[in-house]
Order: structure tokens, then sequence, then C-alpha cells
């Protein structure tokens, strides 16, 4: 039912269900058309659910049963289908499977052409994002501004000193690497002393 794939891959269609346009993924490796609960009571909420005699397998071999299934009416370049549609719990985006392939006929080139300029939009839209937002995209640590941490500490605590767990010596070099980047980061903080305690 569900697949992995890059987002190159990915071909969108938008179909016109029970008067709802829905974005659905075209997917030919999913048997049925199927929308997450979520998604199904958010754009048809108003359709009702009738049982689903089937169990769903995704291609990790993990079985669904569907919350239910609804019979829709499906409009899409001048075709209109009556079809059955299956509410599962969690999921990705609405999927467009082959039992409704089998009734509506698809122009691949248009659709194929589609997808390239969806992807080209969203290509422009990530790098406008990080463009907007370059304290959040910079590869360092960040902090948080406008907000003040209070520390409460129970009467007549003390600060406990604890050996530091002994490294592999074939990971010492690396262990000191990494302990020296977050010091420069300002991650940690070296200290010598800790109430009178060397260290």
């Amino acid at each position: 039912m569900n697949n992995i794939k890059s987002s190159k891959d990915v071909m969108w269609v938008t179909p016109t269900v029970e008067g709802v346009t829905l974005k659905m993924e075209l997917d030919t490796g999913s048997a049925v058309s199927v929308i997450s609960q979520a998604d199904f009571s958010k754009s048809l909420g108003h359709v009702k659910l009738i049982e689903a005699t089937i169990t769903l397998q995704t291609y990790s071999g993990e079985s669904i049963k569907p919350l239910g299934c609804a019979n829709v009416k499906v409009h899409y370049k001048g075709e209109a289908h009556v079809l059955p549609l299956y509410v599962v719990p969690k999921g990705g985006p609405p999927l467009f499977g082959r039992e409704w392939l089998k009734h509506i006929k698809h122009d691949w080139n248009e659709i194929k052409e589609v997808h390239g300029i969806d992807q080209k939009k969203t290509g422009e839209v990530i790098k406008d994002l990080q463009n907007k937002y370059k304290d959040v995209f910079k590869d360092e640590l960040g902090t948080i501004k406008g907000i003040k941490a209070k520390l409460s500490l129970k009467d007549n605590s003390s600060l406990k000193f604890i050996k530091a767990r002994t490294v592999p010596f074939s990971l010492s070099a690396k262990v000191e690497a990494e302990l020296d980047r977050l010091e420069k980061e300002g991650t940690l903080n070296k200290v010598n002393t800790v109430n009178g305690l060397h260290l």
C-alpha cells in the first residue's frame, strides 16, 4: 500500500471527490485508493463510512485494517464514477491506487509535466525559507532568545563528583576532538575545580 520513493518519483493528480478537490499521490503500487483518518475528517467528514471487508498490507509486510470504506463520487477530466475509498488510521497523502486507475484514464504526459513544475516550485520554496530563516539553518548551536530559565535546587543540596567513564584507547582521539568542538561552539565549558574538588 505504501511505498518508499524519492520526491522526484512522486506524481500528483487532483480529482474532485464528493465535491472537494483532493490532491492525491498516483501510486500504481497500491491496489486500492486510501486516505488517512485525519485527511478524511478534514475534507470528507460529511461522507458516510461503511465497514471495510479487506485488510491492507504494506510493502514491509505490516497488516492494516481500514477504519472503513466510503463509496465516493469521483470526477476527473470529464469522467465521473462512484469508487471505493478506504480510510486508514495513519498515513501520508491520499493515494490514488490501481482500482481507481481501472476506471479513470490519465494523460501520463500531462501528469509528468505538472509533476516537473511542482518539483521546481518546491525547490524554490525551500530555498526561500532557508534564506528567510538563515539563523535556523546555520550549522551551529542555536539559542532561545527572550526566555529566562530558572533552576531550583533542594535545600542543603551539594554537587557530586562522578568520574568520567573510561574511553577505549582507539576512540580517545575522536572523543577529545569532539569535546574540543563542543567547547569551541559553547555547548560545553571546561572547569578545573568544583567546590574545592580538583578535577
